[in-house]
């Protein structure tokens, strides 16, 4: 089976399944691969480690890990506008149909299921910060 970059993928599909939300809240999204190219606010989706499920080696079918990052301006940006970026960010990956915006949102990838994991707020020198992590199960359009 060859390599599909599967962590690219799934990052450009994250950033395009919440283009639309983080329009309507006025922030830049970013890959992990470019996000040393930062302007606050913005939403950075990063994903991790990629391992097949249980029983599932060799089928081409993997659980990535994803962090999306909403970052906001502390001079420009009060906790409630922040919250209410994160929130608009994060129901676009926690929405019934997350998959499907995830398959549609990049070629030569489909997205089975996109579980909720672990969030966090925090102040990092200027700006607030919130994060949400996903696992997604997905493969490539063509695994055979």
């Amino acid at each position: 089976m060859a390599y599909n970059s599967i962590q690219a993928k799934v990052e450009r599909a994250a950033a395009g399944a919440v283009s639309s939300a983080a329009a309507g809240v006025s922030c830049a999204v970013f890959t992990g691969l470019n996000s040393d190219a930062i302007t606050l606010p913005c939403v950075i989706c990063e994903a991790g480690n990629a391992s097949p499920p249980p029983g599932l080696q060799f089928t081409g079918i993997q659980r990535v890990e994803l962090v999306v990052a909403v970052r906001s301006n502390k001079s420009d940006s009060t906790p409630g506008q922040h919250e209410a970026r994160a929130a608009a960010i994060f129901d676009a990956l926690a929405a019934d149909n997350a998959a499907d915006a995830l398959s549609s949102a990049v070629n030569d990838f489909t997205a089975h299921l996109v579980e909720i994991g672990q969030s966090s707020q925090s102040v990092e020198d200027d700006s607030h910060v919130s994060t949400m992590s996903f696992s997604v199960t997905c493969s490539p359009s063509d695994i055979s």
